[in-house]
């Protein structure tokens, strides 16, 4: 069995974890010259595109037997399939609209996977990025304040108890925090009060992002909420010589050495709480 989950969440797009694998090799082999074994790990790569990219390709089959070929190009596709996600996910907590359900029906099925490998008690760590952030935002928000049985919630990691640091980056959550009261807007609790007390004192949520990312937002500053639950608004360069100085940074920021190091410096300190 393993000791820790890393549940990882990319944001929009075709159904694809390949920038999230390559993160995660550069990850272990961190970890490993560090001292710790990656054997002891349980990684999960959350495919939560079913809902959307189901239709997607279904309309997009629609226009091309029509003879409208220029839909298929490669901007139109863009659009299709990365945009559009953006705008099909449009649930809010407890008001499920669209594909917002069957989002979190299928991360549910990733976090079930991921318990039936772990050691009981296990901590948890998430790392999520762009429309990720949202998605998992409101998917442990709706764990925290299910009303009566939670068919997401049986057990005390599905309900996030165990959830022990968060990173995101590239994180859209203000994007959607303009639609309520700013002043009262509020985040999934975190810490978890019933986090058990040999974890807490490594209780972490780092939100990183780059300037230059347009798509990229502080947390902290949008109210105290988010200032008293978020550990640090961390500001990187992400994106490489090419993308780092524009709005291409966005896609950046699985390629980051900073992050990366970042999150293995965490794990290794970490194992010491075991």
């Amino acid at each position: 069995m393993k000791k820790i989950g890393i549940f990882l969440i990319r944001g929009a797009g075709k159904s694809d974890s390949h920038e999230q694998k390559k993160f995660v090799e550069k990850l272990n082999a961190d970890l490993q010259k560090s001292g710790v074994d990656p054997e002891i790990l349980c990684y999960e790569y959350a495919d939560w595109y079913g809902p959307t990219q189901y239709n997607q390709e279904k309309l997009l089959e629609r226009y091309l037997k029509k003879g409208y070929t220029k839909m298929g190009s490669a901007l139109r596709r863009f659009i299709m399939f990365l945009v559009s996600d953006i705008v099909a996910y449009t649930g809010e907590p407890n008001k499920p609209g669209n594909a917002y359900l069957e989002t979190h029906a299928e991360l549910h099925k990733s976090f079930l996977r991921m318990k039936n490998e772990l050691v009981e008690g296990s901590p948890l760590i998430i790392i999520a990025s762009s429309l990720g952030t949202e998605i998992i935002s409101n998917y442990i928000w709706d764990r925290q304040h299910a009303k009566g049985n939670d068919p997401f919630g049986g057990s005390a990691f599905e309900r996030f108890e165990t959830l022990t640091a968060v990173f995101m980056f590239g994180n859209i959550n203000p994007v959607y925090i303009t639609a309520y009261d700013l002043d009262k807007a509020e985040p999934f609790r975190f810490p978890n009060e019933a986090l058990p007390a040999r974890l807490k004192p490594m209780a972490y949520w780092g939100n990183y992002f780059d300037r230059n990312d347009p798509l990229g937002f502080p947390l902290k500053p949008v109210n105290e909420y988010y200032n008293t639950r978020v550990t640090e608004d961390f500001e990187t360069n992400a994106g490489g010589l090419f993308f780092s100085w524009n709005a291409g940074s966005h896609l950046g920021y699985w390629k980051s050495r900073t992050i990366r190091k970042k999150v293995a410096a965490y794990i290794r300190q970490l194992t010491a709480y075991l």
